[in-house]
């Protein structure tokens, strides 16, 4: 009964939240009641380590293939992709707040699938998601990365959405955020 009670608040209570965060949980509480997966922690990663660091040499601003940029460009890059994604080092985030942000993906990445991209053309919501990676937990960052790969495994978009899908990541700079959260996790551990 206090289960059905809870169910039915939440039910009423759904007309109050308007953001889609806030309907697919009212819509579906056992999502969040997921004790048995919690997040996984960044120890994780300690076994891919070694992979993910030839991954990022192979990758790196380094390399001599590419121009390198003046220490000040890359002091500059870094700084401002620290702001991009609000990254503080001295903040600790919970593993509550993580899981929110997975469900949050997790349902953009429903969406993707169903074949709605509109809002990964729309570059206010991919600076609010990238707001997740603040979070450095490997899950979120892993979901994160899923979620902007989705449009290009999707069979009925054409070539010209692909390629506005492409220009707004470009302008967003989805991937140097990705990569710059990867190498902070990485160098946690």
């Amino acid at each position: 009964q206090k289960q059905d009670l809870t169910l039915l608040k939440a039910a009423t209570q759904l007309h109050r939240h308007q953001d889609r965060y806030g309907r697919y949980l009212m819509l579906n509480p056992e999502y969040v009641r997921r004790a048995n997966h919690p997040v996984r922690e960044n120890y994780d990663l300690t076994t891919n380590m070694k992979f993910l660091e030839t991954k990022m040499a192979k990758i790196s601003l380094n390399s001599k293939k590419e121009t390198l940029p003046s220490h000040l460009d890359r002091l500059k890059l870094e700084r401002e992709l620290k702001e991009a994604i609000n990254y503080d080092e001295n903040k600790t985030v919970s593993s509550i707040e993580a899981e929110e942000w997975l469900a949050f993906l997790h349902q953009s990445m429903e969406e993707v699938m169903r074949g709605d991209v509109t809002s990964m053309r729309d570059p206010a919501f991919l600076n609010m998601i990238s707001r997740s990676l603040s979070s450095i937990y490997a899950n979120v960052i892993e979901y994160f990365a899923c979620l902007f790969c989705l449009p290009f495994a999707v069979i009925t978009l054409d070539e010209t959405e692909l390629t506005k899908i492409r220009q707004v990541y470009y302008n967003v700079k989805v991937v140097p955020k990705l990569l710059y959260t990867s190498s902070i996790l990485i160098q946690k551990n």
